[in-house]
């Protein structure tokens, strides 16, 4: 499982990669979709270690075709969303940060 922070123009998240590479599935999203918890922020769920994990396993493994729809983004518009903010802000910040397990 990767771990991606992630900017959609929105607001500033995390997730992981759908299977067919195409969308990003939030994580927090999907865990208030299906009643569970998850931290707000990647740094608190990177420090939660393997409960986190293991919860969400669990959300993706239980996860409806449509909650997963409802909790995700196009990749394409999160790189179109990144690109024009990164370039208005001129931040430092690295906007994609991959863990992997």
């Amino acid at each position: 499982m990767e771990l991606v922070r992630y900017f959609d123009g929105e607001k500033i998240s995390y997730g992981v990669l759908s299977s067919d590479e195409k969308r990003m599935i939030c994580l927090p999203s999907l865990a208030k979709t299906m009643h569970k918890r998850l931290p707000n922020r990647m740094e608190a769920f990177v420090t939660s270690g393997e409960r986190a994990i293991k919860t969400v396993e669990k959300l993706l493994k239980e996860a409806s075709k449509c909650a997963i729809a409802k909790n995700s983004v196009l990749v394409s518009r999160i790189k179109h969303g990144l690109t024009e903010n990164f370039a208005k802000t001129q931040q430092q910040e690295t906007w994609f940060s991959t863990f992997t397990r």
